[in-house]
């Protein structure tokens, strides 16, 4: 299957830079949050990659990645969102199925975790909420920054595991992205 790039959902060069230093190429294992463009660029540096996507489409579309098919739960009565940060992040909807991530990536080691999902109109407020699930014992990578709830989780997120959040640009100040080291 082919996807057309849009240049609005492709992550920096930058960050990809920075992936790519982090993490020679042969040597790492990749656990991405939301699959796409990315997920091509990081098999080609022959990194082992597992991705989390909820959109059929995004499925199976580059040899070698295992994927998790994981659907969007919708918030409610039945999988609250806290309170403590819905002021903060505004219209977060859900996020990826909590079963099947734990069924999936259950004493599980990475290299990096890459959160680039689920897309903006779902929230990735999950993603701090279930902190639980992941090892987060390697460097995690948030790209769009320049979202105020992305920034926000990522900052929730270094503050819960007591490390540091870096901001770093892209070369034209549009497309930021965090790491926590």
């Amino acid at each position: 299957m082919s996807i057309n790039a849009d240049p609005n959902w492709t992550t920096s060069p930058e960050c990809l830079e920075y992936i790519h230093w982090r993490i020679p190429p042969t040597c790492g294992s990749i656990l991405e949050l939301g699959s796409g463009f990315s997920t091509q660029w990081f098999t080609d540096q022959l990194h082992f990659v597992t991705a989390i996507e909820h959109d059929p489409l995004f499925i199976n579309i580059v040899p070698g990645v295992t994927y998790i098919h994981a659907p969007i739960e919708l918030y409610g009565p039945d999988n609250p969102f806290p309170a403590s940060i819905q002021k903060r992040t505004g219209n977060q909807v859900g996020w990826y199925n909590r079963a099947i991530l734990k069924e999936n990536l259950a004493d599980k080691d990475w290299h990096l975790i890459f959160v680039d999902g689920p897309p903006n109109n779902f929230g990735r407020a999950g993603f701090f909420i279930n902190l639980d699930i992941f090892n987060t014992n390697c460097p995690i990578v948030f790209d769009d920054m320049h979202r105020i709830n992305d920034l926000y989780i990522a900052q929730r997120c270094a503050q819960k595991l007591q490390r540091k959040l870096t901001i770093h640009n892209d070369r034209n100040n549009k497309r930021p992205f965090g790491v926590i080291e």
